[in-house]
């Protein structure tokens, strides 16, 4: 059932997830979002979205020579 996530934790969370990664290919994750900024939703859910979206992003960057940033905004 769908209920109150708190953005930044989740972006956190999976940010501790993937640190490994982000070390390994020096890429910079920006999380820029409000710590009251809340989403309806369903935390395992939006985990995996998250997740999948930084793995791809880290895959679609790792080569670059400069730049080598994530950003989250609201």
């Amino acid at each position: 059932k769908p209920t109150k996530v708190h953005l930044l934790s989740l972006l956190s969370d999976v940010d501790d997830f993937l640190s490994h990664d982000f070390v390994k290919n020096n890429i910079e994750l920006v999380i820029e979002v409000p710590g009251n900024f809340e989403v309806l939703g369903i935390y395992n859910s939006l985990f995996q979205v998250v997740l999948n979206l930084l793995v791809n992003a880290i895959h679609a960057i790792q080569e670059a020579k400069q730049n080598k940033r994530v950003c989250f905004q609201t």
